[in-house]
């Protein structure tokens, strides 16, 4: 399975991923088991099925070009799902104009928030590029394919990381992915402060910013993901 990502042509992902390719290729990010099975075809994505612990996941096929930019549904029909607790984890293939698939990712449902789901037309858009890393973890890109027993690690981590987290759940994931656009383990609060614009634009009716930064650091720390190091300094630990 591992090896041939690179070689399954992506043009019937295009149009409706084939039965078999989920069962040839695939395996659950939650537990690691094989194979899957596909439960139903809905619009662009398939509904799979861990065979192993029941976990359910989507697939979801997007042009290379619109990688960044990941149309989950019509907007009505992904706002009732959010309401009825009908989520489950993505599984992201973005494949290239020459059908070969070049990327594939998942986000678990733990990291999808409503809140933070844009609107294009009657379609609900999931912004790729604000999720922070733990809410994307790669399993092929590029050639490469990572190791099984890692993604599972990484699922297994972005879970406790935001499983528990309700209301603010987008707000830990923004705090998060900016922490992470600092690209350094180490950091000032004032640093984040320089966010506030790009974090108005992201959570409108928020008129606290700084207060709801602060909130999420100490979220973060409590969960043993950075530390407290001087006052208003703060060290990534992971």
């Amino acid at each position: 399975m591992e090896q041939h990502y690179s070689e399954i042509n992506a043009c019937g992902v295009a149009r409706g991923i084939m039965a078999d390719w989920p069962r040839d290729f695939l395996y659950c990010p939650k537990c690691g088991g094989f194979p899957v099975s596909t439960r139903e075809y809905v619009y662009t994505f398939h509904k799979l099925k861990c065979l192993t612990c029941d976990n359910g996941f989507e697939v979801i096929s997007q042009f290379e070009r619109e990688r960044e930019k990941l149309v989950w549904g019509e907007y009505w029909s992904i706002e009732h799902r959010f309401r009825t607790n009908d989520i489950y984890d993505l599984l992201v293939l973005a494949y290239s104009e020459t059908t070969r698939i070049i990327d594939l990712s998942f986000v678990p449902r733990v990291c999808l928030d409503f809140d933070s789901l844009g609107k294009n037309g009657v379609a609900a858009v999931i912004d790729l590029a604000a999720i922070p890393s733990q809410g994307k973890i790669n399993l092929y890109r590029d050639g490469l394919t990572r190791d099984k027993s890692e993604v599972v690690d990484c699922y297994k981590r972005a879970n406790f990381l935001f499983g528990d987290v309700k209301e603010s759940k987008g707000w830990l994931m923004d705090v998060l992915y900016c922490a992470e656009c600092l690209g350094k383990k180490e950091f000032a609060l004032s640093e984040l402060y320089k966010f506030v614009d790009y974090l108005k634009q992201r959570r409108p009716n928020n008129k606290n910013i700084e207060a709801k930064i602060r909130q999420q650091l100490q979220i973060l720390r409590d969960k043993k993901y950075l530390e407290f190091t001087t006052r208003g300094n703060y060290r990534l630990l992971r």
